[in-house]
């Protein structure tokens, strides 16, 4: 037997050192000179990623739907635009049926009952009305029913989520039945617009308060409405001195689509021009809470 010292300098004999079969070299070789590590078991292709990206949304979606408290549907036609008017329809927002596009929606999302729902609004339009739980599925949501041709017209959050309404970019449209039923249509204005009107008739904008529209619309009552005209110049802050149009329904030209709107009662929209060759200036007075006072006839 030698010493460690004797070992370290060299004095021992080789095949004490190294072993008699040389193992002991090989060993320490392979103690010496490490193979580099390979980490390639470890390499995640893109399709793992994928997978444990939609599992992770998956749990994220029923973690937030199982901290919601139950939900029901807000109307939001009378909670924010408009305000409740006795002669309403009673079935002014009854909740339909589910269609195959919404159950779509509800399953992919593991909506709850409730958390999407598909709702008939003022002139037998549908609308429907989702509650996302988050800002990602909101924003998802949205782009699935911009692909079945609904926009959202309205938004708004609280601290359990967020509130959607969509409306159809373009409902049926409805020119040969307004033709049929009705030889007038009108249009409360604020006066400065009077002339405007007079000399390029009414003109598609796209301009509310409360909600957006993808393209700009021209709205028409099919009765002398004031009551809706008061909300309208409630929300938009004009002063009290309007004009009252009458449009000439058998004048408009035939290639002018008209659709019902959704959002006000027995009101039509039109996505052109309403030539001024239609529209004629019918009355001139004040609109006030207690109506529309005629200052002047024409």
């Amino acid at each position: 037997m030698i010493t460690f010292n004797e070992y370290c300098n060299g004095r021992g004999r080789p095949d004490e050192r190294m072993g008699r079969d040389g193992a002991g070299l090989s060993a320490l070789s392979k103690k010496l000179h490490k193979p580099k590590p390979d980490f390639s078991c470890l390499t995640v292709g893109r399709g793992e990623l994928d997978g444990w990206r939609d599992e992770y949304l998956r749990s994220r979606k029923e973690a937030r739907n199982d901290a919601l408290e139950p939900v029901t549907h807000r109307n939001l036609l009378q909670r924010v635009f408009l305000p409740p008017l006795p002669d309403l329809k009673e079935s002014l927002g009854d909740i339909k049926e589910l269609d195959d596009f919404a159950e779509v929606i509800k399953s992919k999302y593991k909506f709850r009952d409730g958390q999407i729902e598909k709702i008939e609004s003022y002139n037998g339009v549908d609308v429907y009305i989702a509650l996302p739980p988050d800002d990602f599925i909101k924003n998802e949501v949205i782009q699935d029913m911009h692909k079945g041709g609904y926009f959202c017209n309205y938004c708004e959050s609280d601290a359990g989520g967020y509130y959607l309404q969509f409306e159809p970019y373009l409902p049926n449209e409805v020119s040969a039945d307004i033709r049929s039923r009705c030889r007038y249509l009108y249009h409360y204005t604020p006066s400065e617009n009077v002339e405007s009107i007079k000399s390029s008739g009414l003109l598609p904008y796209n301009k509310n308060i409360y909600l957006k529209y993808p393209q700009g619309r021209a709205y028409m009552s099919i009765f002398e409405d004031e009551r809706l005209a008061i909300v309208l110049r409630q929300e938009g802050g004009f002063g009290e001195h309007y004009a009252l149009f009458r449009i000439d329904v058998q004048k408009i030209p035939i290639e002018t689509g008209l659709y019902y709107d959704a959002m006000a009662p027995d009101s039509v929209f039109s996505v052109r021009v309403i030539p001024a060759f239609c529209v004629g200036l019918y009355r001139e007075g004040r609109l006030t809470e207690r109506g529309f006072q005629v200052i002047k006839e024409w």
